[in-house]
């Protein structure tokens, strides 16, 4: 009877103490529960937690379920609530003050769980980055990321989508350009806890914060030239809309074309970038319909812009230059592209350049399945649209 007695005693202690350091038991009133007794049971979990993993070589059984629990605290409050962020952030620093009290040769190693902790640790960032970015809440995003790489001690445990909703959630807040430079130099300054290389996609939403939401189309150009990071298509596009967005009205002239005034260079420096980039992918091979399409939707912005006598870009000219690289390219243009072509035929007032490629467009209906190796497509209701404009 006394040894059933304390057993249960045992067992009621251990679900009472785990209860208390993991954030699964909420207030009513801000959704986590803070409170000494919380700190006291979090500092001893990690005390344990250094001493298994010093003394056996792996991770402790009650690790993993904190971390999972905290995600569970964080999915549940309410979209704003960060508190539980916050909290987590805490645990966080207090394992990072036990590591560092010990030597160097007693830090913590990794070797059984290691993809299960990995996994629990970025769930919980990126949810948590997905819920700052969503509260407004800057400062949290970069603490939690610095606490996060100490944190892993050298392992790579981190995946580089942590970096990419980091960057993402940063976007949407005030933050300002430097915190985006920050965070992008962090992810790639060859950090042992990256579990891989940040990419394409990471560039490509860091491309996206510097040019959308800082209005850094010039320093996203930079960044792209200056990255190691090979782009793909959406690198591209993304690059080529930027620059189509970036044109605005009473617009100065480039430079080049101040000096040359020639038909090699136009008055939009915009396009002048534009078509760089796009030979610059055609040597990658990265292209397919949507870059193309980027590239003329650029070409026609910058028609309706640059259109007075003196400062006039040549937008008829360059879409069928465009085209004819897509044909070199052996890329099928679609509605959307010839659209494009279409409309800025009309804003050059090349109404029968537009009536040839209409022609060429309905020729296509002639053909059943034989259709030529390259060929533009059956015209539909905005093809049309665009060239009765």
């Amino acid at each position: 009877m006394q040894i059933a007695t304390r057993i249960s005693l045992c067992l009621l202690l251990s679900f009472h103490t785990l209860s208390a350091f993991v954030p699964g038991r909420t207030s009513p009133r801000n959704g986590f529960q803070t409170n000494s007794r919380h700190a006291i049971e979090m500092k001893a979990a990690t005390v344990r937690w250094m001493e298994n993993t010093n003394i056996e070589g792996s991770l402790p059984n009650d690790l993993i379920p904190i971390l999972q629990n905290y995600l569970r605290s964080i999915r549940t409050v309410h979209i704003t609530n960060v508190k539980p962020i916050w909290a987590l952030k805490r645990f966080l620093d207090e394992s990072n003050n036990e590591a560092n009290m010990q030597s160097q040769e007693q830090h913590y190693t990794l070797v059984e769980n290691y993809d299960e902790l990995g996994d629990a640790m970025n769930d919980i960032l990126i949810h948590s980055f997905r819920k700052c970015g969503k509260a407004g809440d800057y400062r949290m995003i970069m603490s939690l990321m610095d606490a996060a790489i100490e944190f892993c001690h050298g392992q790579p445990i981190l995946s580089p989508r942590v970096f990419r909703e980091a960057l993402d959630a940063l976007a949407q807040t005030d933050a300002g350009s430097s915190k985006l430079n920050r965070m992008w130099k962090l992810a790639c300054s060859g950090l042992n806890v990256l579990s891989g290389p940040v990419g394409a996609f990471e560039l490509n939403i860091m491309l996206k914060s510097l040019g959308e939401t800082h209005q850094k189309v010039g320093a996203a150009l930079e960044l792209y030239r200056s990255s190691d990071i090979i782009g793909d298509c959406y690198t591209a596009s993304t690059l080529l809309n930027l620059l189509a967005f970036s044109i605005h009205e009473n617009q100065e002239v480039s430079k080049d074309w101040k000096i040359n005034e020639s038909e090699t260079f136009s008055p939009c420096w915009q396009y002048e970038q534009g078509v760089r980039l796009l030979n610059d992918f055609v040597l990658q091979g990265n292209l397919n319909n949507f870059v193309f399409s980027s590239a003329l939707k650029l070409n026609e912005r910058a028609s309706e812009v640059f259109n007075q006598p003196g400062r006039r870009h040549k937008g008829a000219k360059a879409a069928l230059s465009i085209l004819g690289i897509m044909k070199a390219c052996n890329i099928l243009p679609d509605e959307i592209t010839c659209s494009h072509v279409l409309s800025t035929f009309d804003k050059q007032h090349e109404w029968k350049a537009a009536l040839t490629m209409l022609h060429s467009m309905e020729k296509q209906k002639l053909f059943d399945e034989k259709l030529p190796t390259w060929h533009l497509p059956k015209p539909n209701t905005y093809a049309y649209s665009a060239a009765i404009s």
